[in-house]
């Protein structure tokens, strides 16, 4: 296996053998200096596999041999499978990594269960310095069961947590897309284009939705668990190429209540979309997911960063300044109700700002119609064509892995309702043949024949019959006697 960085200043692509990354670059921080244009390029190996970004360059990788063909891959005309599982715990295999984070790092997996059943997931896994800090496992097995609550169409849902053998996995649903800091990107850089007006209005409603489907989320009782995303920021942002845009990442999602009980000084988020209470170390509340979401509609409609320092102190510093411009100033043209909508959701005091996510989406579609899923799922294409062909091959491959072992036997038992069906007619026994599950019914019985009953022998003869009523109506009356005495 070979490991390949291309320098994004001159493309020059330079080769680092796995056993050379193994060695000095994995689990620290590496410096290689481009031999087209001498760009120092930094190499970040403390999340482990190399990472698809790093700064100056992007990474490669290149099988020095082909491996066969499985059996699987020759039925569907897929590619083979190019290399192992890194890991396997419980039912799933873990292998490329195609995203990290400030805790974990994502990689492609795959779900293994009876009967042949498999499915692609996404699996994010805790670094391996922070395995052992159980502040930040209690974080990560919290963040699973609150993503859970959540449950919407624009929020990717949580399908599983493992902690075994040292590693606490989150399993996601893989969602085939590119996150929108990406998309963002490449249309301003390579296109040199504003995102199409209808675009970033449709983008923008799908992360609206999932933010009020976060801030609505219950408990098993129905009561309002009171989440804030306090990341809410275009890298957490998936934009699938199905056209549906997702919100993901709730590695700092906390419940109000629990606020103080984590690390009260620490700050979380990216520095260039937090609220200004955010920055100050204040409680937060769901206008603070409010504000973050205006910088994305800004920049979104400006097609630039709003908030550009060197320094994060810098560019929190400008974000408690206020004074911000509006994303007219930058894109000719441009409805002044959108630059009305963007500005209020940027307010700096949060009473000024809308109360909640619907609010600010029902003032968005007021204000300009949003593109449809199609539109947008052709947008997605279209910019991220390479990268999403290439992570289509990934998932080939893990589809068509073949671990060799056997399939899971499937051990259930028919219904209740199948069982009369499949026994009725069991085979004839034989000397060596178990006694069959149902028993056969047997003849029908006899038909059923009234009991005689005989009056006793003092009313017997021509002087019985006068007697029979009056011992009848007695026997009734001392009946209703005792039931009345039991009832009360």
């Amino acid at each position: 296996m070979l490991y390949t960085v291309e320098c994004e200043k001159c493309a020059k692509r330079m080769a680092v053998p796995a056993e050379l990354y193994e060695k000095r670059v994995r689990g620290r921080t590496a410096m290689l200096a481009c031999r087209g244009c001498g760009e120092k390029i930094r190499l970040d190996g403390s999340g482990g596999d190399p990472p698809p970004k790093v700064t100056g360059g992007t990474w490669h990788e290149q099988e020095v041999e082909a491996a066969p063909k499985s059996p699987a891959a020759e039925r569907l005309g897929a590619a083979p499978s190019s290399r192992e599982p890194l890991v396997r715990v419980g039912r799933y295999a873990l292998f490329e990594q195609f995203a990290s984070g400030g805790m974990a790092t994502v990689h492609l997996g795959r779900l293994d269960g009876a009967g042949g059943f498999s499915r692609v997931v996404a699996i994010k896994r805790l670094l391996p310095n922070f395995v052992q800090n159980e502040d930040f496992t209690q974080m990560l097995l919290k963040e699973a069961r609150l993503a859970a609550r959540v449950r919407h169409p624009n929020v990717v849902p949580t399908v599983d947590v493992v902690a075994s053998k040292g590693d606490v996995l989150l399993v996601l649903e893989y969602v085939h897309g590119e996150s929108l800091s990406t998309l963002c990107r490449t249309q301003a850089r390579e296109r040199r284009e504003h995102v199409p007006l209808d675009i970033a209005v449709g983008v923008m409603l799908g992360v609206l939705a999932g933010l009020d489907a976060v801030h609505e989320a219950t408990d098993e009782q129905g009561r309002p668990l009171g989440l804030v995303h306090r990341d809410v920021s275009p890298p957490n942002v998936l934009v699938g190429a199905d056209g549906l845009t997702r919100v993901l990442d709730f590695g700092i999602a906390k419940a109000l209540e629990h606020i103080e009980e984590s690390h009260p000084n620490r700050v979380k988020g990216k520095s260039g979309y937090m609220s200004p209470e955010q920055i100050r170390g204040e409680r937060l509340t769901q206008r603070s997911d409010v504000f973050s979401a205006g910088i994305i509609l800004w920049e979104l409609l400006a097609t630039r960063r709003l908030f550009t320092a060197e320094q994060d102190a810098d560019r929190m510093q400008k974000i408690l300044d206020g004074g911000y411009p509006t994303p007219g100033n930058h894109r000719p043209n441009l409805p002044n109700e959108l630059d009305l909508v963007a500005m209020r959701a940027l307010a700096l005091d949060p009473d000024q700002r809308f109360a909640s996510a619907h609010e600010f989406a029902l003032a968005l579609e007021t204000a300009a119609p949003g593109a449809s899923s199609r539109r947008i799922a052709e947008w997605v294409n279209d910019l991220a064509a390479d990268a999403l062909a290439t992570r289509a091959r990934m998932v080939a491959q893990v589809e068509t892995w073949e671990s060799g072992a056997a399939d899971m036997p499937l051990n259930s038992t028919p219904f209740a309702a199948e069982a009369a069906v499949l026994f009725t007619a069991p085979p004839p026994p034989t000397g060596t043949n178990p006694p069959p599950l149902v028993k056969p019914p047997s003849a029908p019985p006899a038909p059923f024949t009234p009991l005689k009953v005989e009056p006793p022998p003092d009313f017997k003869g021509s002087g019985g019959s006068r007697w029979l009523p009056i011992f009848v109506g007695v026997a009734l009356v001392a009946g209703l006697a005792v039931a009345y005495l039991l009832n009360h």
